[in-house]
């Protein structure tokens, strides 16, 4: 076997890509990248990294993706195999273009026969693919990261590079990332946003856990003594606040950086992008932030991604000063993936002769109203129709359902799944899909159970008609108890009402994959405002100050 010492381009300056005739290379080679090249590793058939220009020791550091697939040994004996390919980015000037003779054509008109020819000189360049990084605290089951998956696949071969960071490198969507994408190496200080202050302090990381202290005072003394609504997001801007002092910067430099999940300030302080995007997942007038710290954060984002026009508007009217930054890009769906997914086996769903199976499924929290199920599910049995409800999902307040459905004696007839990495089967399976919900942004799984077309009915939160067509493709109905439990009834019981709905649902695309193209309009800058607003910072604030004073 050869040694090779030095990896560098020998190709001429006509070619655009030259693959080094080597693939094995031991630890310590030396590879060189001169201006105007990139150098990037293969290994079958996918990219593991890039080198910009500069001399490089290939150590087991320095490539972080070969190395989480072969073991680079140190001492240097045994080669790791790759294939290294150099790009010239000098671009081409003279290369000759046109027909290698003329082409004969008659005039329609006179029949006077014609020799036709075009030729000239072009110039063609290789030009390095856009940069994305997309920040989440971690890729659990959920319906934005579901989102995401979708929002991810729409983007492949649409010449970008995608990197994703994770607060926490843990969640059973991490396995559903495409191929393509890059899974940046976990930043231990980043669990600081989730561990157990005790944990802390155990492990000597007494900063983190002070700063965890601190927000428990902060929290505290803003809703009770300033008398201000908090809620869970409030909590989550002041941990994130306090924590960015000791967080370390996430790694790269990109052309567009997404806050996919969670408060922006990672985005904000410890990423270095040439655009900036903070995504809105919910109605924001909901979750009660604090208004001082979303200044700081919007101000120095070039772009605020809302997922439905409701959540825009709700969002516009909070913050004007912010109206132009914000851009509505709803939610993608794999559809491919979807349905054949859904064609597994829904384990511990049954359905009994006559009987119309219900779904419901999301995080078990305060928006999702799951609560309310086991009620509604008396009404419907007193009123004679035979029904069983099923709820996927996993949260804090599963114990307060579990208590909702004991205190009816609901349990032969409401039945709690658990946590589901795969929801598909028991939307194929059920009749009716629920959302009972009393606040959302714009829900996933209604969409996919539409997508997967079936009859959906949701409460009219503030945001449900940019869900769905009212009578249309699913049904809205009232928010109240009663409201909601007679037209889950009257639906229930209209089976052509039940079919129509399944009709529109089967004959409308949900994939929304054309929403990609505004991710890529960002990170090229093209939307016009985009520069406009990186330099209005000042003005905003003061609107802003002037507003929540």
């Amino acid at each position: 076997m050869s040694l090779v010492d030095v990896i560098k381009y020998e190709g001429d300056n006509q070619t655009f890509v030259w693959k080094h005739p080597r693939e094995d290379f031991n630890t310590g080679s030396q590879l060189i990248v001169h201006e105007s090249q990139e150098a990037i590793f293969f290994l079958n058939g996918q990219a593991l990294d890039s080198f910009l220009p500069g001399r490089y020791e290939l150590e087991t550091q320095n490539i972080p993706l070969l190395n989480k697939i072969i073991n680079i040994p140190s001492g240097g004996e045994s080669p790791f195999h790759a294939e290294v390919y150099f790009i010239n980015l000098v671009e081409q000037m003279g290369i000759p273009w046109g027909t290698n003779s003329k082409i004969q054509f008659m005039e329609p008109e006179f029949m006077f026969p014609l020799s036709i020819g075009a030729s000239g000189e072009m110039a063609l360049a290789v030009r390095e693919p856009k940069k994305l990084l997309f920040i989440l605290p971690s890729l659990e089951i959920g319906g934005a990261e579901r989102s995401l998956i979708g929002l991810l696949e729409a983007l492949e071969n649409k010449s970008v590079q995608v990197s994703v960071f994770l607060y926490r490198r843990e969640g059973e969507f991490i396995k559903a990332l495409p191929q393509y994408v890059r899974l940046l190496p976990e930043i231990p200080a980043y669990h600081a946003y989730t561990e157990p202050i005790l944990s802390l302090v155990k492990h000597g990381r007494l900063r983190f856990a002070t700063a965890r202290l601190l927000v428990k005072l902060a929290f505290f003394l803003y809703g009770t003594f300033m008398r201000k609504p908090t809620g869970t997001w409030t909590h989550l801007q002041y941990i994130s606040a306090f924590l960015q002092p000791f967080l370390p910067n996430i790694p790269g430099e990109y052309d567009l950086a997404a806050q996919y999940l969670g408060v922006a300030d990672t985005l904000v302080h410890k990423v270095n992008a040439k655009y900036k995007v903070a995504w809105n997942h919910t109605d924001y007038a909901t979750q009660h932030p604090n208004p001082k710290l979303d200044l700081r954060l919007y101000t120095n984002v070039d772009y605020v991604v809302s997922v439905s026009e409701s959540c825009t508007e709700a969002f516009r009217r909070m913050y004007p000063a912010f109206s132009r930054k914000v851009v509505t890009v709803e939610n993608c769906l794999a559809r491919e993936l979807i349905e054949r997914k859904s064609l597994l086996p829904a384990a511990g769903m049954y359905r009994e002769a006559g009987e119309t199976v219900l779904l419901s499924v999301g995080r078990f929290c305060e928006a999702k109203n799951f609560e309310a199920i086991p009620k509604i599910c008396t009404v419907l049995l007193k009123r004679g129709l035979s029904v069983k409800w099923y709820i996927l999902g996993y949260g804090d307040r599963e114990t307060q359902i579990r208590e909702a459905i004991q205190a009816v004696h609901m349990e032969d007839f409401v039945v709690l799944l658990g946590k589901k990495e795969n929801p598909y089967p028991y939307m194929r399976m059920c009749d009716i899909y629920v959302q009972p919900s009393v606040y959302e942004g714009k829900c996933v799984a209604v969409r996919e159970a539409q997508l997967l077309g079936k009859p959906v009915i949701i409460t009219d939160f503030s945001t449900a008609h940019s869900q769905l067509r009212d009578g249309t493709d699913g049904m809205i109905a009232p928010l109240d108890f009663d409201g909601f439990t007679d037209a889950l009834a009257a639906l229930i019981q209209d089976s052509e009402k039940q079919e129509a709905l399944k009709a529109a649902c089967r004959s409308t695309d949900f994939t929304q994959y054309k929403e990609a193209e505004k991710i890529l309009r960002f990170a090229e800058g093209r939307e016009s405002y985009a520069e406009d607003q990186r330099h209005c910072a000042d003005l905003q604030r003061r609107k802003i100050s002037r507003a929540v004073r």
